[in-house]
């Protein structure tokens, strides 16, 4: 909820500690599931996707905070008040987010690139800016800090508890996203407008310019139109025979199409039983 409080998130240790431990026991079965799996699996990632999502691509940081910025216009009636609001009493907070969005941008590979892991969704929208130095795309220095700055804005004036589980949530999210080389849209996106919009359903309601309020019902259905443009562009393609086997490489002992590699065919026998 959004009701104020004084109480930091370090207050009152002792008598949080029993809630916050029932809280912590609740959520064993959760943790035993996925300890199953990873028994089941062989590690944390599924046998059919171990040969494609694998390695780390650090530019996902960088690419979280750029579509921050982007769907953040969406929620601009929300967010733009608290972030002017910070810019006046302590723009250190957002100069020092606007730096750190920068550096995460400049230090990795940010151009489109599909060998990589960097395609699909706004990706190609980056395809279309300036490279620098053949690594560094000039969209990424401009958005992501604008990202970051928006973000930092937007929590800066709430209650400290609720600031730092949004920002743990998110610097959470990034560091999971990035331990793999793939760094697509469609994996960010739905973490990315739930984060939105509960940062903005938590802000006060005062301060709120009456062209702001007007704003809020266009641009939700202007989100919401093209996330379903966005939809109907990923289910069109042509059409697959559900009868048609899978490649080879997404086929793992078990499963019902696997086939047993003929006696003296050793690249076969690679294909169809390594554990993928």
């Amino acid at each position: 909820g959004a009701r104020p409080t004084d109480r930091s998130a370090f207050d009152h240790i002792p008598s949080r500690l029993t809630r916050a431990s029932i809280a912590g026991l609740l959520t064993i079965p959760a943790f035993a599931v996925i300890v199953l799996f990873m028994k089941h699996w062989g590690g944390l990632t599924p046998p059919r996707f171990q040969s494609d999502i694998s390695g780390i691509n650090p530019a996902t940081p960088a690419f979280i905070l750029v579509q921050a910025a982007l769907f953040s216009v969406a929620f601009s009636p929300w967010l733009l008040p608290p972030v002017y609001r910070t810019l006046k009493k302590s723009p250190w907070v957002l100069i020092l987010a606007a730096g750190i969005g920068l550096v995460l941008a400049a230090v990795p590979v940010t151009r489109h690139d599909p060998s990589i892991g960097n395609f699909t969704g706004f990706w190609a929208l980056v395809k279309l800016a300036p490279v620098i130095a053949g690594r560094t795309s000039l969209a990424f220095l401009v958005l992501a800090p604008l990202g970051a700055v928006m973000f930092a804005g937007a929590i800066y004036e709430l209650p400290r508890r609720q600031a730092l589980v949004f920002l743990g949530a998110l610097a959470a999210f990034a560091a999971a996203q990035s331990s793999t080389i793939n760094s697509w849209q469609r994996y960010h996106e739905p973490m990315l407008l739930m984060l939105l919009a509960l940062i903005s359903a938590v802000q006060p309601a005062a301060f709120r310019p009456a062209i702001l309020r007007h704003a809020r019902p266009v641009l939700i259905a202007g989100l919401c139109a093209f996330s379903l443009v966005i939809m109907y562009a990923g289910v069109r393609g042509e059409p697959v025979d559900p009868n048609a086997p899978p490649p080879a490489k997404h086929i793992s002992p078990g499963d019902p199409w696997y086939v047993p590699a003929a006696e003296g065919d050793p690249v076969e026998a690679e294909e169809l039983s390594s554990p993928r």
